[in-house]
């Protein structure tokens, strides 16, 4: 009977923590999780999420060590948080990318989707070749959005050759698909390399001209 109040109360703090987080209390929110003598997962999840919510993202990471520490591994909650809060901000610090990169490699279980998402967010904060290295993942290969995700993004950084390359992986899944020939030509021009630029132009329209010979 004790062990079932306690695994209500457990839960009901967890509760109250992620409460407090959305109500702009902060304060309350760690005041609950100082005071339990036990927690679980979900506990060390709502003070991380809690501290993200409130821009305190150094103190979420020092909750997320200390959550491995009492011995829990972070799991897809834990990862989305993370993902959810550095979407918002304009630059990535060492330790979200150190996290983004270690769990990514080891055994959080995401989805396709969230693969994607990972690919797309570091790609925007220009970690070029960290986004690539997730596109190496063999399920990842055929994600035609997510190559051409990190493609946009090395236009932006003006990173030629990793852009290149998944221009030609690309090509390789579906010559059709416009919009490459159109980031990797403005690549190329961005850098004033005008004979390549032109090249991607004419592989563009040999392509049209075989889809129309096609139909």
């Amino acid at each position: 009977m004790l062990e079932s109040v306690t695994i209500i109360d457990l839960s009901v703090c967890n509760a109250l923590i992620d409460m407090y987080a959305k109500c702009g209390s902060l304060e309350d929110a760690c005041s609950v999780f100082v005071a339990l003598p036990k927690r679980d997962a979900v506990t060390w999840n709502s003070m991380i999420a809690a501290n993200f919510k409130h821009n305190q993202n150094m103190k979420a990471f020092a909750y997320l060590k200390d959550m491995q520490l009492e011995g829990f591994q972070p799991d897809e909650v834990t990862f989305l948080c993370v993902l959810s809060a550095y979407r918002q901000e304009s630059a990535i610090d060492p330790s979200a990318l150190q996290f983004i990169c270690t769990h990514m490699a080891g055994g959080i279980s995401l989805s396709q989707e969230q693969y994607s998402s990972i690919v797309d967010l570091l790609g925007s904060k220009g970690f070029l070749q960290a986004a690539g290295k997730m596109l190496t993942k063999e399920f990842m290969k055929d994600d035609l959005q997510a190559w051409a995700s990190l493609l946009r993004h090395c236009k932006m950084f003006g990173n030629v050759h990793l852009g290149r390359q998944c221009f030609d992986h690309i090509q390789s899944l579906d010559d059709q698909y416009t919009t490459c020939y159109e980031l990797m030509s403005a690549l190329y021009t961005d850098m004033g390399m005008w004979e390549d630029a032109h090249q991607i132009r004419s592989m563009q329209s040999c392509a049209e001209g075989c889809k129309k010979s096609f139909m």
